[in-house]
């Protein structure tokens, strides 16, 4: 791997985990689930950077992080399954959501998400369908935030943020079952090419 690749890919981490802290503080002022499971989904992305920077530099004190990841994605999915049972108690039982605030931090992740797929979608033999395909699925859940967030602001109805508190949770799950399959590859050696995570790495 050469040193602008890595360091590309270490940029990519940093800005991601900006993000993840960004949406989570988010969730704190804006009270809003729909942010919080778009948190957990950034937090997947970062550790796919960390566990790609592994793949490609193969350093021994790597090994560690990988065991690491596996612990956290488990933790992720636990959370997303929480996040995604508080949407629907939420959503029986009444809540209140801050739809400004909602959209002004799902804009900032959104913003820094876009920025770093653009950048790193470099890094990857994709042809047309499989670009947009990738770029779609790493920006769709702050889409439904933020589509979300405009109706709470102009409606004052949480319903929205309920709904897509679930579909993004559901997402969260996915990712991270995807994740803990290919690091677990990872850590026992199996071939770059045998796991969907690294096989298109230039």
């Amino acid at each position: 791997m050469s040193r602008k690749k890595g360091n590309d890919i270490e940029m990519a981490a940093h800005l991601i985990f900006l993000a993840f802290i960004l949406e989570s503080a988010g969730f704190l002022i804006s009270y809003s689930f729909a942010l919080l499971a778009d948190a957990l989904f950034v937090f997947t992305d970062f550790l796919f950077f960390a566990l790609l920077s592994y793949a490609l530099k193969r350093g021994r004190k790597s090994r560690s992080l990988v065991s690491l990841s596996l612990v956290l994605m488990l933790a992720v999915f636990g959370l997303g399954l929480l996040v995604m049972y508080s949407s629907v108690y939420r959503f029986v039982f009444g809540g209140y959501v801050r739809g400004p605030e909602m959209l002004t931090f799902a804009f900032a992740g959104l913003g820094i998400n876009m920025y770093v797929t653009r950048r790193t979608g470099k890094r990857f033999r994709l042809g047309l369908r499989d670009s947009f395909l990738y770029i779609s699925r790493k920006t769709l859940p702050s889409s439904f935030v933020i589509g979300a967030g405009m109706w709470i602001a102009f409606t004052g109805e949480i319903f929205a943020d309920c709904l897509f508190g679930v579909i993004i949770s559901v997402m969260v799950m996915l990712e991270s079952v995807i994740l803990f399959r290919d690091s677990a590859f990872l850590l026992l050696g199996v071939p770059r090419t045998r796991t969907c995570l690294f096989r298109n790495i230039t």
